[in-house]
């Protein structure tokens, strides 16, 4: 090999790579970093930026935090650690940013100042009111955010100091660039400029949600007319997720790492083990190549009749509703796909995914397991797409 070039090698130290945490008000993503932190860290290896409005550490014993209300404070700090990091903060391996939302706000706010101080000797100058107006409008502004809000963190990385970071999320909807059909997603409740600006450089973004199971029972005596009984809808079960992951494209989430776990429950022990697994993964390597031609079994897959939406495997059951041959598929050979062939395919389903009825979308998750599309096999690709096919041929019918 030349002069340049250089064959990567993946760390398993987690404050090398930029984590994020999404999830709503209350929802324990401050209280998750900082029982991340103490267990992979230690008390004096990360810290808390309680930034702004946020107070978030107050209702959080023992975290180890520190108060930045504006950019004034938030550059004190930085500068601190990076003039004394062997001295005063020699084990300091991470930084959290809590939140995200309030981190931009902070920053937007400085900038706006110091656009407008640094103007004000100027003939006709008008001070901005808004980022908006900062460098003459036109996005401008915002570059200028983003641009120092990066400087910071690069300031903290140059010394050896890891940032993570937590955000607020909203419901957005978007349009598909393929379909143009619109759809909802769960994303950060901040300017997407501003957390593109940070997400393009995340390693993990992990969405926090609400998995509720939901029961309609009946409320009163039938209608003595209608014969028909009124329902109400109510919550039996909550249970607090993260997802890495998501097919359905609901949750903003993403991972670098190809081999992470789709979701776990809300749970520092979880979300350690699910990041380092993946990292170890990659580190062992990609898999080998798969063998030019190979054997098919096609799942023996049943949708359940529960209400809690299980689903069961069942040896009296056909594979496929429908167009399901007479002879198992495990019979056909194929040939291996290319990486152009599975990355075609990987993309079709992504794309189909979210006009499928509930009832499909559920066979194609049990099939898949709890491996994400890349990392799923040839076998399982085909499969799945064969299940989408199928649905798509009786939409036309």
């Amino acid at each position: 090999m030349g002069k340049f070039g250089k064959k990567t090698v993946v760390s398993a130290d987690l404050s090398n790579f930029m984590l994020g945490a999404m999830g709503p008000s209350g929802f324990g993503k401050t209280t998750l970093m900082c029982n991340v932190g103490h267990k992979l860290f230690g008390d004096d290896g990360y810290m808390i930026f309680d930034m702004g409005l946020e107070d978030g550490v107050k209702a959080i014993a023992g975290a180890i935090a520190e108060r930045i209300p504006n950019y004034g404070k938030l550059r004190e700090v930085v500068e601190d650690i990076v003039k004394n990091k062997d001295t005063d903060y020699p084990n300091l391996k991470l930084v959290v940013i809590d939140t995200l939302d309030a981190y931009f706000e902070v920053v937007e706010d400085y900038v706006i100042k110091d656009w407008n101080a640094s103007n004000a000797g100027n003939p006709n100058f008008v001070k901005a009111k808004s980022i908006n107006s900062v460098e003459g409008g036109y996005g401008r502004g915002m570059e200028r955010v983003v641009d120092t809000a990066k400087k910071v963190i690069s300031r903290l990385n140059s010394v050896g100091v890891g940032v993570w970071w937590t955000a607020h999320v909203k419901e957005k909807e978007q349009a598909d660039l393929y379909t143009g059909k619109n759809f909802t997603t769960i994303t950060a409740n901040m300017s997407m400029k501003y957390f593109n600006a940070i997400k393009n450089s995340s390693h993990v973004v992990a969405c926090g949600y609400y998995d509720r199971e939901i029961e309609k029972v009946a409320v009163g005596d039938k209608n003595p007319v209608t014969n028909k009984t009124k329902e109400r809808s109510t919550l039996i079960d909550e249970t607090r997720k993260i997802k890495f992951r998501d097919d359905m494209l609901v949750a903003d989430a993403k991972s670098r790492f190809a081999h992470i776990i789709d979701e776990i429950p809300l749970d520092a022990d979880a979300f350690i083990k699910a990041v380092q697994d993946a990292i170890a993964a990659e580190a062992n390597g990609k898999p080998e190549l798969a063998p030019a031609t190979r054997k098919i079994e096609a799942p023996k897959i049943v949708e359940s009749t529960s209400s809690y939406d299980k689903v069961e495997n069942d040896e009296d059951t056909p594979p496929f509703d429908v167009d399901t041959p007479s002879e198992p598929a495990a019979d056909a050979e194929v040939l291996a796909l290319g990486a152009d062939e599975r990355e075609k395919i990987i993309e079709d389903i992504r794309l189909s995914f979210k006009d499928l009825p509930m009832d499909v979308k559920k066979r194609i998750k049990t099939l898949r397991g709890e491996s994400s599309l890349e990392a799923s096999s040839d076998e399982v690709l085909l499969q799945i797409k064969a299940i989408i096919d199928s649905e798509l041929r009786i939409e036309i019918d």
